[in-house]
């Protein structure tokens, strides 16, 4: 009786070293694919909940909001949600609201109306709030700027091939989501030039259909 106690303990000990040891070897072989591919890791590691392709695409059905700020009660007034819109024409619509519960709360036919006016923007809407955006490899990079901000004009008045003066959101595309980080340029003068610098890393956006 005994020998068979004991085969039985050698069995589980064994078990548990292999677990280990295959826990430990995967955990080592998923941080070496997420320090080669950071984009496709955090495409897998957010789509896992709804075992659906990674290949996730961008919406233009609705809009992408973010919370930022307080995490609880006592902060809530300090929270503010970003939001940002995707047109059909390559545009895409910024907005920082301190109230969204209100924003939410609209009519869907003002929500409707919004997403049209929104498509029927181009060229000449172009300011702080309203940029264009590409797609690459399943990122997203959104860039805003003022057009009558003269640090992005030539002598002649014309703008520079490449924005000196922006903010930036730039990341993934998940399932129904994005993971944003928040980029600002601007001239300084400790150092006279326009750094790029990370104000917000990796904020995850919620997609939120407007129904027709």
């Amino acid at each position: 009786m005994i020998y068979a106690f004991l085969a039985f303990v050698i069995i589980i000990i064994g078990k548990f070293i292999y677990d280990s040891y295959l826990t430990n070897n995967t955990e080592k072989n998923w941080d070496s694919f997420k320090k080669a591919n950071p984009q496709k890791a955090i495409v897998i590691e957010n789509s896992k909940p709804f075992n659906l392709n990674t290949d996730a695409k961008l919406r233009k059905d609705g809009y992408y909001i973010a919370k930022f700020g307080g995490s609880n009660d006592s902060e809530e007034n300090s929270q503010i949600h970003f939001l940002l819109l995707f047109t059909k024409n390559g545009f895409v619509a910024f907005e920082e609201l301190e109230n969204y519960g209100d924003f939410s709360k609209e009519s869907p036919q003002e929500m409707q109306q919004m997403l049209i006016d929104a498509d029927q923007l181009g060229l000449e809407s172009l300011s702080s709030n309203f940029g264009k955006y590409k797609i690459n490899d399943g990122k997203v990079i959104a860039t805003f700027f003022d057009p009558n901000d003269n640090t992005n004009k030539d002598l002649q008045g014309q703008l520079y091939d490449e924005l000196v003066t922006y903010t930036e959101w730039n990341g993934t595309i998940i399932h129904n989501g994005l993971i944003l980080d928040f980029v600002t340029a601007y001239y300084d003068f400790r150092v006279r030039d326009w750094p790029r610098q990370l104000q917000i890393s990796n904020l995850k956006f919620e997609f939120v259909q407007i129904q027709f």
